[in-house]
């Protein structure tokens, strides 16, 4: 702490959106494949999962929690399997 006088660097945190952080972290195509994920649940009949998925990926658009935690993380993924069973 007494290396560093500005401690504006405790502040730094990804950008708040879970879709520009994908961007960033594994670029175009890691992109794609995400996008061809989504867009695929999204074919299948409507299920009631589906209005959580839906929730959870607008919530992405404003907050990067969702991949960044761990509970992000694990509510992603259990919303990711409940939606692509048939």
């Amino acid at each position: 702490p007494k290396a560093l006088t500005s401690r504006t660097i405790y502040f730094l945190q990804p950008v708040h959106n879970i879709y520009l952080l994908v961007l960033a972290e594994v670029g175009l195509v890691g992109l794609g494949i995400f996008a061809w994920i989504i867009i695929n649940i999204f074919r299948k009949k409507f299920v009631i999962w589906h209005l959580s998925f839906i929730i959870f990926l607008l919530i992405g658009l404003v907050d990067h929690y969702p991949l960044t935690l761990q509970q992000g993380q694990l509510l992603f993924t259990i919303l990711l399997s409940v939606t692509m069973l048939p």
